[in-house]
């Protein structure tokens, strides 16, 4: 997920312990710390929107009356944005990711350059 939003009521698991499988934690450890990953997987135990947004597996808990307009504000800002400069963005955040911050100002930039000539492809 680019951006993940919770209502306020959601609750987040990782079950497939209690079924003799293993599973979803790659996802989920992307996102939370080895720890808070290995929790959820031994344990199976649901965690709050709450507790989920503390440990960094979501970036935003709204109330069931505030998450609707939320995520429709979002997606219209994002939507008014232009679409190739969306993809450069993203392409550029999901290169520098574990790259040292020179090396991630560097893709940064070959990713504006291209958006600013209009190229829609930079590579990944």
């Amino acid at each position: 997920c680019d951006i993940c939003v919770a209502m306020d009521s959601a609750v987040f698991s990782l079950p497939e312990v209690d079924f003799g499988r293993v599973g979803g934690s790659a996802y989920v450890g992307s996102r939370v710390t080895k720890g808070f990953v290995r929790y959820m997987a031994f344990t199976g135990r649901k965690v709050s929107a709450a507790e989920a947004h503390a440990a960094g597996l979501v970036d935003f808990v709204m109330s069931g009356e505030d998450f609707l307009p939320f995520v429709n504000g979002l997606a219209i800002d994002i939507a008014a944005k232009a679409a190739h400069v969306l993809r450069h963005t993203k392409r550029a955040l999901n290169r520098i990711e574990n790259l040292p911050i020179d090396e991630g100002y560097e893709v940064e930039q070959t990713h504006s350059i291209m958006a600013r000539a209009g190229l829609h492809d930079a590579g990944s």
